[in-house]
């Protein structure tokens, strides 16, 4: 998708094929006041819509195998890996470690100001 920063304001995108779509979703001021699901089919754009809308947040994609090794045999760590962040974070693909809700879950409720988007295309899993 090419996207267009000078269009940002009225949230434009632009499809490979050069058709426009406007998206209705304010991700940054949801963002700003609490943490979402975004959920989806495969390959539609969650992703990319994410990584243009927010810019400046931790990014966490559970399709890197190394990182879903790692959160995969010890939830827990994911704890140490956000740390005390105080910008959006992202778990993409969140339907292929559905145990680490839990620990998102705990780490709303001791700080809120946590702020997390989570991604998924199988609304199942969850």
């Amino acid at each position: 998708m090419k996207y267009f920063p000078w269009r940002e304001e009225k949230h434009y995108y632009f499809s490979p094929k050069g058709k426009m779509f406007q998206r209705q979703l304010e991700l940054i001021k949801i963002i700003k006041e609490k943490s979402i699901f975004l959920l989806g089919p495969r390959q539609t754009g969650k992703s990319t819509l994410l990584r243009h809308a927010l810019g400046d947040c931790l990014y966490l994609d559970l399709l890197s195998p190394g990182l879903f090794r790692q959160l995969a045999s010890h939830p827990e760590q994911f704890i140490h890996i956000v740390g005390a962040s105080q910008i959006p974070i992202v778990i993409d693909e969140i339907q292929l470690l559905p145990e680490l809700l839990n620990v998102v879950h705990q780490l709303i409720e001791t700080d809120k100001n946590f702020r997390f988007v989570l991604t998924g295309s199988s609304a199942r899993k969850l």
